[in-house]
C-alpha cells in the first residue's frame, strides 16, 4: 500500500498549497486541507506534525532549489569574462524556477508571516550581496554596505516584479533583459 501513502501525502500538500496561497499561514485552517485532500484531519497529523510541519514540506522542494541557485558561484565556475553567459543562464533558471513552482513561489512570496520562514527572503538579500560585493568596483570606490542592501532588495523585488506581473512567454526575455540593464554596473 507505499503507493496509497504516497499518493496520500501528495493531495495533502497539494491542498494545503491551495489553502496557504488563499488564506496564507495563519488563517489556513487544517480542516479545510483535510477537506480539500478527502481525508480526515486526523490522517493528516499522520504523516505532519503540525500545520508548520506541513508549510515546511510544501515548500522545501522551493526551499532547496532557491538554496542552490542562490549558493552557486557561477563566476568561480565560469570566470568573469563570461558574465554575459551567466547572466543568461541566471535568468534561465531564474524562470525555470519560477515556472516549476508557482503555488509555492506565491505562497513563499505571500503569506508567511509567523513561521520559520519570516526570515528567509532576509538570508536570501544576505547571500545576493555577497555576490554583488565580489563583483562590484568596491576596490575602486568605498560602498556604503546599506548600498549593496538597497541594490539587493531592489534586484530581487525587480524579479519577482517580472515572475508575477509578466506573460509567461515574456519572463525569461525581461528578466535578461533586466540583468542585462543591472550588470553593467557590476563587471
Amino acid at each position: 500500500m507505499q503507493y496509497l501513502k504516497d499518493d496520500v501525502r501528495a493531495r495533502i500538500i497539494d491542498a494545503a498549497l491551495d489553502e496557504f496561497a488563499e488564506k496564507g499561514f495563519n488563517n489556513a485552517s487544517m480542516r479545510e486541507i483535510a477537506q480539500r485532500a478527502q481525508i480526515t484531519v486526523g490522517n493528516i497529523y499522520r504523516y505532519f506534525k503540525n500545520k508548520e510541519d506541513l508549510l515546511k514540506h510544501c515548500l522545501s522542494p522551493l526551499i532547496e532549489v532557491i538554496d542552490a541557485f542562490v549558493n552557486r558561484d557561477y563566476i568561480a565556475e565560469m570566470g568573469i569574462s563570461r558574465h554575459v553567459e551567466v547572466r543568461e543562464i541566471i535568468a534561465v533558471n531564474i524562470t525555470k524556477l519560477y515556472t516549476d513552482f508557482p503555488r509555492e513561489f506565491y505562497v513563499l512570496r505571500n503569506g508567511l508571516k509567523g513561521t520559520l520562514y519570516n526570515a528567509y527572503y532576509d538570508n536570501v538579500v544576505q547571500s545576493v550581496i555577497a555576490k554583488m560585493k565580489r563583483l562590484s568596483f568596491s576596490e575602486m570606490i568605498a560602498i556604503d554596505p546599506m548600498i549593496y542592501e538597497i541594490m539587493a532588495r531592489n534586484q530581487i523585488e525587480a524579479i519577482i516584479y517580472i515572475l508575477e506581473h509578466a506573460e509567461p512567454e515574456d519572463v525569461e526575455r525581461l528578466v535578461k533583459q533586466f540583468f542585462a540593464v543591472s550588470f553593467k554596473v557590476f563587471k
